[in-house]
């Protein structure tokens, strides 16, 4: 059984769900593009890319989230 919603506010520019959001899209840019870079050199090094974009994307969005003070 689910405890009841605390509100029904929606989410402020302040809260984590926004920070979330940011590095959700970080990551997904970033990961995307390493995919991109590495796919003419071959699927694993398309894979290997990717995983490095997607967690350069995670400390970058959390940096961008840190720096607008999310």
């Amino acid at each position: 059984m689910l405890p009841p919603p605390s509100s029904n506010r929606s989410p402020t520019l302040h809260s984590p769900t926004v920070q979330r959001l940011l590095v959700l899209l970080s990551t997904f840019v970033l990961g995307s593009l390493g995919w991109y870079v590495g796919e003419s050199l071959g699927y694993f090094t398309a894979f290997a890319l990717s995983m490095v974009g997607t967690g350069a994307g995670v400390y970058f969005g959390r940096q961008l989230a840190r720096r607008w003070g999310l």
